[in-house]
């Protein structure tokens, strides 16, 4: 079995499209369509066309029933398809023709037109915009980033209000570490829910905060860092209390020492790296791609 990627990038080098592995897409014309082919997971192809007629786009729906390995989706000047790649690469190649022609065939039979994803007709090149993938004309692109423009401005005008955020991050990592000490204590192995809480403490940070910035995220990494530490200490001191003759609060204050007579200095330790530090990483990682985001969806670059 074979990956998406692998039969987009053999399918544009036969047919020649254009092929971007980074971004795993591919994107050319055909009859007289432009479309772009994404791969979804390993197994997922998408191919999307930018069509405008007479009639809604979505009267088409009806036609495609003939493509029954295919799931339809239809905007306003959209229509995308997306099937599964099961078979060899020689027939997922040859099914990425056959597919991209049958359709352009149908457009033309129902006299829908090539357009950009403004549904202006035209010479139009492909954008990308906040992960998103769109053919626009010069017109169509200056009017794009005349609205990114404004959106930023607005964007920008809103003031972040740390202590709110503060508040807001706290109360998401106080519910997400409990959740956390739930899991562990039923059994399962903590460390792999800890980057929850990165997702906890960014995003609720952002839900009373407004925005995100770099002191924010800072302080986002060291509320990981305390609270994932506070969680596995809880989890220790109920292990402790298991094996010794300890009241909570004695097991909470004196875990180490359990464990240093118990000769597990290094499990303890061990342990405590890998919760707290797939915690902060997780933060550091979800803090990072916010910040990106923000920043990248008024953003479009031209790909070709």
């Amino acid at each position: 079995m074979v990956s998406a990627d692998s039969i987009l990038a053999e399918a544009a080098k036969l047919y020649g499209y254009q092929y971007l592995s980074k971004r795993k897409i591919a994107f050319g014309s055909c009859n007289g369509y432009n479309f772009i082919l994404q791969s979804f997971d390993s197994k997922q192809i998408t191919a999307t066309f930018f069509i405008k007629g007479e009639e809604p786009n979505a009267k088409l729906q009806a036609a495609f029933c003939s493509l029954k390995q295919c799931t339809t989706e239809i905007g306003k000047v959209t229509l995308s398809l997306r099937w599964r790649a099961d078979g060899n690469i020689n027939d997922e190649v040859r099914q990425v023709s056959d597919i991209l022609q049958h359709t352009t065939s149908l457009f033309f039979t129902h006299k829908y037109s090539n357009c950009d994803a403004l549904g202006i007709e035209g010479l139009a090149c492909l954008y990308c915009s906040d992960d998103k993938y769109m053919y626009l004309t010069d017109e169509s692109a200056e009017t794009v980033r005349k609205s990114f423009k404004y959106a930023k401005e607005s964007e920008d005008s809103k003031k972040e209000n740390f202590f709110a955020g503060l508040f807001g991050a706290v109360i998401a990592g106080l519910v997400s570490s409990l959740l956390i000490l739930i899991v562990a204590l039923i059994g399962f192995v903590s460390s792999f829910t800890a980057i929850l809480m990165g997702c906890a403490l960014v995003y609720g940070y952002k839900w009373k905060g407004v925005r995100l910035s770099l002191p924010s995220a800072a302080l986002c990494v060291v509320l990981s860092a305390v609270m994932s530490y506070l969680v596995f200490r809880i989890d220790v001191a109920v292990s402790a209390m298991k094996v010794a003759d300890l009241s909570f609060g004695s097991a909470f204050l004196h875990s180490r020492e359990v464990y240093s007579i118990a000769d597990s200095l290094i499990t303890y330790y061990g342990n405590l790296v890998l919760v707290s530090g797939i915690a902060i990483i997780g933060t550091v990682l979800i803090a990072v791609y916010e910040l990106k985001s923000q920043k990248s969806k008024f953003e479009i670059i031209k790909l070709s």
